[in-house]
């Protein structure tokens, strides 16, 4: 074999990684061949839009990707299509897509996953996103959406519902609530504070039970607390109506 066929067939290698040098604008990595070479400072190819740092090799765990020689130069080494079968997701359908990390529990499925968002076909179009244990930020530079481990807050402008295990808490200048059928609310207590004036209810208004009211009450323009009557007469007579 001579020296160009030898050029040819090493130009393409698989290769382990060693180390990663996130630092520059193109991302370096050492890697170990299956012959003992070892490369150092060789540029990996990511697709733009897209960045991943791999875990460097553990014991005799590594991730492992292929290593090409342009022109059959080996100063010309690049790293392309890096995979770690020690995280990868087993066990997907055809067309699922997922991102994922070391924190992943490979074996678990999209929906019991630990550090994943996945895109499944499994049931017609799922979309799975789990971060177990941490925290999930979405910021659109107006407003947030943050769930924790205890609590969802939804913060916009001066407006903020937060929903946890003891109740939900709507915070916000005005809050209105449109119903094009009927409105319910169930509740053992219910309790409605207008801290600043009057609280107005349109329409008519049923009670099935008791009023009870630690001031005076109004109606129909006749004052409960202070009203007289006309037509007073002693003895059992009734007498008239109230006047105000």
């Amino acid at each position: 074999m001579g020296d160009y066929d030898r050029r040819m067939i090493n130009s393409v290698k698989r290769a382990t990684l060693s180390l990663v040098n996130d630092a520059g604008g193109m991302q370096a990595v050492q890697l170990n061949g299956y012959n003992g070479e070892v490369y150092n400072d060789v540029p990996r190819l990511q697709s733009y839009g897209f960045n991943s740092i791999p875990l460097p090799a553990s014991g005799n765990s590594a991730a492992e990707c292929v290593v090409v020689h342009p022109g059959m130069v080996a100063s010309r080494a690049v790293a392309l299509c890096l995979d770690d079968r020690r995280y990868r997701p087993l066990g997907g359908h055809p067309g699922d897509v997922a991102v994922y990390s070391n924190l992943d529990t490979p074996t678990a499925s999209n929906a019991a996953s630990a550090h994943r968002i996945a895109l499944s076909t499994e049931k017609a179009a799922d979309i799975y996103i789990n971060g177990v244990g941490g925290t999930l930020t979405i910021n659109n530079g107006a407003g947030t959406v943050i769930m924790t481990q205890s609590a969802i807050t939804v913060t916009f402008g001066g407006s903020v519902i937060v929903a946890n295990a003891s109740g939900v808490t709507v915070t916000a200048p005005t809050v209105t609530v449109n119903a094009s059928g009927n409105a319910s609310v169930t509740a053992a207590s219910i309790a409605m504070t207008a801290t600043g004036g009057t609280a107005t209810l349109a329409g008519n208004f049923t009670v099935n039970g008791t009023i009870t009211a630690t001031g005076n009450i109004t109606a129909g323009g006749i004052d409960l607390e202070h009203h007289v009557h006309t037509n007073v007469q002693s003895g059992s007579s009734n007498t008239g109506g109230p006047t105000g």
